[in-house]
């Protein structure tokens, strides 16, 4: 899938280049994901390997709904661009913390992820609040998932990756307060292809697959 090929390039020429072994989760409208052992893409028994947003790690008080893959507490439902939207709602709905988010809700009658990072950039303590509880659960699977793989690095990308830095900095420490003593020092990246990261893993996949058949004859 997209989320697969992604991280292969990602590998070959992107943010994981120094790295054989990695994940990578793409954060978007929902949430994939593609793990990559010694420069080859784990599929799993079936093809499910690497469905990171559907790790269940949100506590009950944050969950609004169920996952569209009909489950509940998935990470997906918080991490997406489209869960921030709903978390943040949820959020200010429960609190009456002063926000900027509030008045762009009055003015436009909806908010999007990109507006919850640049208020929280900003300083806006309602954005800050919101942003802390979604990378943490984003850290708490990376660091699960971590404890399995012991990857080489771990790639951020997606349309939500563009918050760049202070997105990238939040998840690395709540990974790093959560991960297994001996983990705690993998590296947490940007992705850096964006969307030439497919297209660059789709032929990554042919050259290597054809590499190994010269081998093999």
């Amino acid at each position: 899938n997209d989320a697969n090929v992604a991280a292969l390039g990602e590998m070959w020429l992107g943010g994981g280049k120094s790295c054989k072994s990695l994940i990578m989760v793409t954060l978007g409208t929902g949430v994939g994901g593609g793990i990559v052992i010694d420069g080859r893409i784990y599929n799993g028994a079936s093809g499910c390997a690497g469905e990171i947003g559907h790790i269940i790690c949100v506590d009950e008080k944050n969950i609004t709904g169920n996952c569209s893959c009909g489950n509940r507490g998935c990470l997906e439902q918080i991490a997406s661009a489209t869960g921030i939207v709903k978390y943040a709602r949820h959020y200010l709905d429960e609190t009456d913390i002063p926000s900027v988010l509030r008045e762009l809700l009055q003015e436009k009658g909806n908010i999007s992820a990109k507006d919850v990072f640049d208020a929280g950039k900003a300083g806006d303590r309602a954005a800050e609040q919101i942003i802390d509880t979604v990378t943490n659960y984003l850290g708490r699977a990376l660091a699960g998932i971590s404890a399995v793989i012991n990857p080489e690095c771990i790639l951020i990308g997606g349309g939500v990756s563009a918050a760049g830095e202070y997105l990238r900095e939040k998840v690395a420490g709540h990974f790093r307060t959560q991960a297994f003593s001996g983990l705690k020092n993998t590296p947490v990246r940007l992705a850096a292809l964006g969307n030439e990261a497919g297209i660059s893993g789709a032929a990554y996949m042919m050259i290597s697959e054809r590499s190994r058949e010269d081998n093999i004859l």
